[in-house]
């Protein structure tokens, strides 16, 4: 399934990059930059914080690093913020 539009980012490369040792992304930033992309408008921000959290939910190995909060960027507040 498509999670991003604008970068055209499945939930399968997602999972694949959380998987990755050699790569850190706990963070939604981390994984943009991991995948060479930028976040645009900024709509999969909560799907892919979802991802991430299921993903290391499920042990992959993560950095302790909270989840990104994208939306800042977008100037809307990040659902994680209240938990």
């Amino acid at each position: 399934m498509i999670v991003c539009s604008c970068n055209v980012i499945s939930d399968h490369v997602v999972r694949r990059a959380v998987d990755d040792p050699d790569a850190s992304v706990a963070r939604v930033s981390c994984l943009f930059g991991h995948l060479g992309c930028r976040p645009q408008c900024g709509r999969c921000a909560p799907t892919l914080r979802r991802l991430l959290r299921e993903s290391s939910a499920d042990g992959a190995t993560t950095c302790a690093a909270a989840l990104d909060d994208v939306s800042t960027e977008f100037g809307t507040p990040s659902p994680l913020a209240a938990e």
